[in-house]
């Protein structure tokens, strides 16, 4: 899996071209990778991150399955 680091700069590239739907994807795994190393606080904040590019992308099934209920902080 990806460090933490170049997780963070995929986030701001994706985020600056606009490519919400792979932004999302990747919130949820550096938000997964944050967890494991122990950074909840920090996790969270992606975990919301993704959950809100769900909704304004109206994509209920991933907003669905963002946190399943064995990845939960």
């Amino acid at each position: 899996m990806s460090s933490v680091n170049s997780l963070k700069k995929k986030c701001r590239h994706l985020e600056d071209r606009g490519r919400w739907a792979d932004l999302s994807r990747t919130c949820s795994d550096l938000a997964r990778l944050l967890r494991n190393e122990k950074k909840l606080e920090e996790a969270l904040l992606y975990y919301r991150k993704d959950r809100d590019l769900c909704i304004k992308l109206r994509d209920d099934v991933e907003e669905a399955e963002g946190v399943p209920s064995s990845d939960k902080v």
